[in-house]
């Protein structure tokens, strides 16, 4: 959920000096006199004020809102419309990258968030969008450097620990992974996709009860995180546990009936449990079929025995 970062506060960015400031102001120059008090509101001019127009702040509040109901490409043409007006308003890019993000939209975001680091180098949460969008487009080491940056500046922020996790786990770094996703949950231990995606990369060095154990803790935040029921069921049937993989792919594709790996991979493991039935068959039978014809045997063998002799 975004926060809105444009509330007018006019002590700060609005165009008008509140009462407050003025008073003060007026204070001030009766208590050091009039010469020094013309030096000082000199002084107060020449401070650079950021003073944005206020549609385009109601433009990006208008984003957030579309954007915490999930209305994406509404969220985008309201930011748009605030850049047009103020183009330099940050936050507007930033929140702009993480629409952009939750359609897919990789490049864009990337650019959106290059955008606002163009205005602020330093901004944690453009940092953060520029390294998820580079992990999605492939550009692992590059979205490296994006999260750690963050990082630098500010050690505990989950969300760039997260990333990082990711990049490293799709560069095969498994356990420096773990250890990004472990830092992820430090700052935040409900962050379901942290444990998730450790569960992952628990299961790909075969430390399947691990893994388990992982997204057990993200169902237990979230029970209808379908993706953690489906790769609990995924590692499940590695351990050839089959009632409980298909259980578990049941409530993947109870909480997300379109979720076509998830009844691809249930359908395959009902299919092995009866091959593995019926191969228990036929070996319990084996003895049956095979113990008379052995007792046949030893009997003509102890006659030739006999005859020989």
């Amino acid at each position: 959920m975004l926060k809105k970062y444009f509330k007018m506060n006019r002590n700060q960015i609005g165009k008008e000096k509140s009462p407050r400031f003025i008073l003060q102001t007026k204070q001030i120059i009766s208590r050091i006199g009039f010469a020094c008090g013309i030096i000082l509101v000199g002084l107060l001019i020449c401070v650079p004020v950021t003073a944005y127009d206020q549609q385009a702040i109601d433009y990006a509040n208008q984003g957030v809102d579309y954007y915490n109901l999930g209305q994406y490409n509404s969220a985008i043409a309201s930011f748009d419309k605030a850049l047009q007006i103020e183009p330099k308003i940050v936050e507007a890019w930033v929140s702009k990258g993480s629409a952009l993000i939750s359609l897919g939209r990789y490049t864009e975001a990337l650019d959106a968030s290059d955008e606002a680091l163009k205005i602020n180098p330093n901004l944690l949460e453009a940092l953060n969008n520029k390294g998820n969008a580079l992990v999605s487009l492939g550009r692992y080491t590059e979205a490296l450097e994006a999260v750690d940056k963050a990082l630098q500046i500010n050690p505990n922020y989950s969300m760039a620990w997260y990333n990082r996790g990711n990049a490293l786990y799709r560069l095969s770094k498994y356990d420096e992974a773990i250890a990004s996703f472990d830092k992820a949950l430090k700052f935040n231990s409900q962050y379901t996709e942290a444990w998730q995606f450790r569960g992952i990369a628990l299961e790909k060095l075969g430390r399947y009860d691990d893994a388990i154990s992982s997204y057990d803790k993200a169902i237990q935040i979230n029970p209808n995180y379908s993706d953690a029921w489906y790769n609990r069921g995924n590692t499940l049937a590695r351990l050839n546990q089959y009632d409980n993989a298909v259980a578990s792919y049941d409530k993947a594709l109870q909480i997300n009936p379109d979720k076509l790996e998830a009844r691809q991979n249930r359908e395959a493991m009902l299919e092995k449990k009866k091959v593995v039935k019926t191969s228990q068959q036929q070996t319990q039978k084996a003895p049956l079929i095979y113990a008379p014809l052995g007792a046949i045997a030893l009997m003509i063998a102890l006659f030739m025995w006999q005859k020989r002799r």
